[in-house]
């Protein structure tokens, strides 16, 4: 990701609405609040209602805008999101402008993207956010719910700090044979070894549960008239 790219996408479905919301992500959003919205020092994280205005100075909506500062918006980055009257139209004008003003249409994903490289998630949360976006159940909203929130990459952070600290102590007994450790001390880090396979072993297995949440089982019910398919 270059540190002087700026994107833009619409974060609503093209259509007729009440409201459209278009953001940006990256280091022009400063530029464009002073530039565009004619609001040279936005307050960071509050709604704001200003006149989007075009390059060549013609108003093309009223908006309500929210600006928010690196490290502090979803992508880690300078971000904007903009309001505006979900006129497919006015959407379209609205992002032609922020592409003429020097941003560039985001690529599918991107806006994720940025936020797992600056650090705001990990690869399992940022997996999860098109998982949740496209789960067709509550059970799988649920699940991917919890995948969003970090609990699976905590999971997968502690198997590997302890697998390390097992590295470390058979390196130990390898480094240091002249210590003649006690067989039982011996037998710990094969019980460890064992514990940490089996967590493991689970956790693969519950992937393939997660996948059919996600994707959803077809299920045809076959069966002669009368015989209580429908109850």
């Amino acid at each position: 990701v270059s540190a002087n790219d700026s994107i833009v996408a619409a974060a609503t479905p093209i259509g007729e609405s009440a409201i459209a919301v278009v953001r940006v992500s990256g280091t022009l959003c400063p530029k464009l609040c002073k530039d565009a919205l004619r609001v040279p020092y936005p307050t960071p994280r509050r709604s704001s209602l200003a006149g989007y205005r075009d390059i060549n100075e013609c108003l093309i909506d009223d908006v309500i805008f929210v600006f928010y500062e690196e490290q502090n918006s979803y992508t880690g980055e300078p971000s904007l999101e903009i309001s505006s009257h979900g006129n497919p139209l006015i959407t379209k004008k609205i992002i032609e402008d922020l592409v003429a003003r020097g941003c560039r249409l985001a690529d599918p994903g991107e806006y994720t993207k940025r936020a797992f490289f600056s650090g705001r998630m990990d690869l399992t949360q940022a997996e999860s956010v098109a998982t949740l976006i496209k789960a067709s159940s509550d059970r799988a909203i649920e699940v991917a719910r919890i995948q969003l929130r970090g609990d699976l990459g905590k999971k997968i952070r502690d198997l590997q700090s302890r697998l390390l600290d097992l590295q470390a102590n058979l390196e130990a007994y390898i480094d240091f044979p002249e210590e003649d450790l006690p067989a039982e001390e011996m037998k710990g880090p094969s019980s460890a070894l064992a514990n940490l396979i089996a967590e493991v072993d689970h956790l693969s297995q519950s992937a393939g549960c997660a996948q059919l949440l996600e994707a959803g089982i077809r299920c045809l019910i076959v069966g002669s008239p009368n015989a209580g398919k429908s109850s």
